[in-house]
């Protein structure tokens, strides 16, 4: 895990612009910085790499590495390398290889079979790969957009770096905020947010996930798409005639060479460890199958809704694991947010991730470089309870029989567990499949306070005939996980930490689609292919719980909106009163709701608030 930026121009950067840059590219890399300059015959090409020594910690896999005319810089990890290692040295010899790492092994790779093998790639990376040859540039991302990458392109020079704040040094120019991709957040919410490459910031756009751009180092011009990520490819032409036993014990399969792969370190790793299944089944598996123990973290929160304590604790001694409680310091809320949005350069978008940097800080000061974490599981096996009303329209429509054991199983089992009144009503679906206002929940109250309303309306992307497996795959693609993915990635970065997510594997993707939607979900147990396939993995109280938790707090347990400080805050000047009406959110602060709809709400606003008035 590293950092990278550049530039392409005609002039090559000072001294002083490369040293202020590297010096901001440090978080995501303490362990070596590099910079090199590529000069062209109307071009200059500055590269510039902060490097988190993961894989092969000695100076032979320092970036930038050159192969022939082609030289890259690759932020992230190709866990598959070994096995492209070898393909390569059976398709073309002996390779000499001058390191052990594996972005030396993804730029041969990518040279000798052509950029589009990137497909072969098991991994998370975002690339710059510059062919001094043909006078080229590509840009990349993985398959699931777990390493960020962000381009700007004025015409007369081409910037590029692993955040914004890169882009920013490179031009000694502030970013400029983009305040309609502000009130897109407030009125639409976090799942709004990566629906367009548009960013936070005008003028930057994000390299799509599975995708290359390839650009002319003459001209600058954009020159050619590639993408890679086709959904459409991984779903099932016909129907798997395989039993439900067959197609379980392979996905068992799939998903434990995932998690071997993501244990490929030569540092200790950590986990951030749930109460739910997600988490305690990769820190099961690295236990059972693979030998290793990784040291668990968990978040502790005063909030009984959000506690995880008694779960994680329950699992981490099953599995014999060093376990550390991580408690939530409610001093300072303002300053810390703050804190935290000056490096995300963007609102948090929601209160999970306030909270979920105290974990990764706290695996920072024990001495760690990996966490591995959950992300995905929800999207792809189900997860929320939104979920179960899908299945039962789906079940409705498919199978009666079917249909009635899962309506008793959800009665009995998940209704009394539902506070949101939205995803207590069984036949929601059933009467209106295309429903989606929950989807963000909330903007009618925002609307009331936003001075300027956003234009976008609500889109889903058609990838499935089948209404659960269609709403899933956008939440994994479009909704949530590009959310969870980017504050994953600030928050741990912000710590030099790299986060691993092993359930985002285009093998597990493809497997599940595999299987029919009547197996996912049983007895009111979603992510039942999970718990199926590795029973015996974790105590079966965790494994066979209903309960839907994850890192949460309120907001409530933070901060006191009659304080002093808050009132400061919220007195403050800022361009952020040239989107919301002041009145309006003074009032709302000062009658707010006990629902959870009101929580949610308020920390849009406070976060949304720090961004504009640090970045305005």
């Amino acid at each position: 895990m590293c950092g990278i930026g550049g530039s392409v121009s005609t002039k090559s950067l000072d001294i002083e612009t490369v040293t202020q840059t590297l010096n901001l590219m440090c978080k995501r890399g303490p362990d070596g910085l590099q910079h090199q300059n590529l000069l062209l015959s109307n071009m200059s090409v500055d590269l510039m790499f902060s490097r988190l020594a993961i894989i092969d910690q000695s100076e032979k896999a320092m970036q930038p590495i050159a192969y022939g005319h082609h030289v890259i810089l690759l932020n992230g990890e190709v866990y598959n390398y070994k096995e492209l290692r070898n393909l390569l040295e059976v398709k073309f010899g002996n390779q000499n290889w001058a390191s052990e790492g594996d972005v030396e092994v993804a730029l041969r790779y990518l040279v000798l079979n052509g950029i589009e093998s990137i497909k072969d790639f098991d991994g998370m990376f975002a690339f710059a790969l510059v062919d001094l040859q043909n006078e080229n540039v590509y840009f990349g991302r993985d398959f699931f957009g777990e390493k960020p990458l962000f381009i700007l392109n004025d015409g007369t020079s081409l910037v590029f770096g692993s955040e914004p704040k890169i882009i920013s040094a490179i031009r000694n120019k502030a970013n400029s905020i983009n305040r309609n991709h502000v009130i897109d957040f407030l009125e639409s919410g976090y799942k709004s947010l990566f629906k367009s490459s548009e960013d936070f910031f005008e003028e930057i756009h994000r390299i799509e996930p599975g995708t290359i751009e390839s650009y002319s180092l003459k001209s600058l011009a954009k020159n050619k798409v590639i993408k890679f990520r086709k959904i459409e490819a991984h779903l099932p032409k016909s129907k798997n005639f395989q039993s439900k036993d067959q197609l379980f014990q392979n996905m068992k399969k799939i998903i434990v060479e995932s998690v071997g792969r993501r244990l490929e370190s030569d540092v200790p790793l950590a986990i951030c460890l749930s109460g739910g299944i997600d988490s305690g089944l990769i820190a099961a598996i690295a236990r059972r199958d693979f030998g290793v123990s990784l040291a668990a973290y968990t978040l502790v929160s005063i909030d009984p809704r959000y506690s995880e304590t008694k779960n994680a604790s329950t699992v981490a001694k099953y599995l014999d694991l060093n376990h550390t409680l991580v408690e939530i310091n409610s001093d300072n809320f303002i300053a810390r947010l703050n804190q935290i949005t000056r490096y995300h350069e963007a609102p948090i978008s929601t209160l999970s991730y306030y909270v979920q940097n105290f974990l990764m800080e706290k695996i920072h000061s024990d001495g760690f470089k990996v966490s591995l974490m959950g992300t995905g599981a929800d999207e792809i096996f189900t997860g929320y309870y939104d979920h179960h009303l899908l299945y039962l329209a789906t079940m409705f429509n498919e199978d009666p029989q079917i249909f009635k054991a899962s309506l008793d199983n959800w009665k009995d089992r998940i209704l009394p567990l539902i506070r949101n009144p939205i995803y207590q009503k069984f036949d929601l679906y059933i009467k209106h499949p295309d429903f989606r206002s929950h989807i963000y929940e909330g903007s009618e109250i925002m609307k009331s306070m936003l001075l300027k309303h956003s234009e976008n309306l609500f889109s889903e992307k058609h990838f499935s005939e089948s209404l659960l497996k269609n709403r899933m795959l956008n939440e994994l693609f479009h909704e949530v996980v590009p959310v969870i993915l980017h504050e994953d990635d600030r928050n741990s970065m912000m710590y030099s930490v790299e986060n691993r997510s092993p359930f985002l594997s285009v093998s597990i993707l493809q497997g599940m689609l595999g299987i029919e939607d009547q197996h996912l979900i049983k007895n009111g147990l979603t992510k039942f292919v999970l718990r199926e396939a590795f029973d015996g993995y974790l105590p079966s109280e965790i494994l066979y719980s209903h309960k839907k938790i994850g890192f949460n707090a309120s907001i409530l347990e933070l901060c006191n909106f009659q304080s002093p400080e808050f009132r400061q805050f919220l007195g403050q000047e800022s361009i952020f009163w040239d989107i919301m009406d002041r009145n309006k959110v003074t009032a709302f602060f000062d009658d707010l709701g006990a629902e959870d709809i009101y929580n949610k709400t308020a920390f849009s606003i406070i976060s949304s608030k720090a961004f504009c008035d640090i970045f305005g």
